[in-house]
C-alpha cells in the first residue's frame, strides 16, 4: 500500500479535529471541513445537479429521437443539425418519446409512398399536425 494511499486511509478514518500520524512521525490537526474538502476535490464528490442532469438528459433524447429518424431511413450519419435536435426538443415538450417515434415511423411510410425525400428531422413537420 502507498504513502499516499495509507495517508489518505487514515485521514478519511478520523473526525475532524483529530490529530493524526503522518509519515516519518510528523503530526497535524484537521482544520473545520477539511473532510467536505477532501472528499470534494479529491475523491470527486460533488454536490448532484439534479437540474442540469435533467437537461442534460432531455438533450440525449432529442439527440436520439434525431438519430432514430436517420437510421429508419436508411441514413449513415453521426452527426446532426442544430436545427434537428432543436425541433426534436420542441416535440417533446408536446408529446411523449414513444409518441414522436410512432411519428417518425408514419411519417417515413408516408414519404416512401410519396416518394418524398426526408433529409432532416424537420421534415416531420408536415406529419406532426
Amino acid at each position: 500500500m502507498s504513502g499516499n494511499h495509507l495517508l489518505h486511509q487514515t485521514l478519511l478514518d478520523h473526525t475532524e479535529g483529530s490529530v493524526l500520524r503522518v509519515d516519518r512521525g510528523s503530526a497535524f490537526q484537521v482544520a473545520r471541513h477539511f473532510f467536505e474538502d477532501y472528499e470534494r476535490y479529491y475523491q470527486g464528490a460533488s454536490k448532484p445537479r439534479h437540474l442540469a442532469a435533467v437537461a442534460e438528459l432531455e438533450e440525449v433524447k432529442a439527440l436520439e429521437l434525431v438519430a432514430h429518424f436517420h437510421r429508419t431511413l436508411g441514413h449513415i450519419q453521426n452527426r446532426f443539425e442544430e436545427h434537428e435536435t432543436a425541433y426534436a426538443d420542441e416535440l417533446l415538450t408536446t408529446y411523449s418519446d414513444a409518441e414522436i417515434r410512432d411519428l417518425i415511423a408514419y411519417a417515413v411510410e408516408r414519404a416512401r409512398e410519396s416518394k418524398c425525400d426526408m433529409l432532416y428531422f424537420g421534415a416531420l413537420k408536415r406529419y406532426a399536425e
